[in-house]
């Protein structure tokens, strides 16, 4: 079969393509994804600290749980958070700790 690529200036979704629509997709911001963990949890990124620090993730300032730990506390009931946005907790409580780990990571 010979397919060929017909172009449409809209979606299936019946949403039209134009250039505005593209420039204004942007990545989120770290503001960005504050903003709706905190529309859905309620909680601050400081509030994250704390819950993290009082459940153990975090001591005298170091993350010293590992990744799928705190995955999946941040995906339980208990915060209801999805995947991405979990990551994006444990990234933001990596950065506060100045994680020697995630330091070297950056770096390469």
């Amino acid at each position: 079969m010979n397919y060929q690529f017909i172009p449409f200036s809209f979606n299936f979704y019946g949403v039209w393509y134009s250039p505005q629509v593209l420039v204004t997709m942007a990545r989120p911001t770290f503001k960005g994804y504050m903003d709706s963990i905190q529309i859905k949890t309620g909680k601050t990124a400081q509030d994250f600290w704390k819950l993290a620090s009082k459940k153990g993730f975090v001591r005298r300032a170091k993350v010293v749980s590992k990744h799928s730990e705190i995955l999946a506390w941040l995906k339980s009931k208990e915060i209801g958070l999805g995947h991405v946005h979990a990551n994006f907790i444990i990234l933001y409580l990596r950065v506060r700790a100045n994680d020697p780990e995630f330091s070297t990571q950056s770096r390469k």
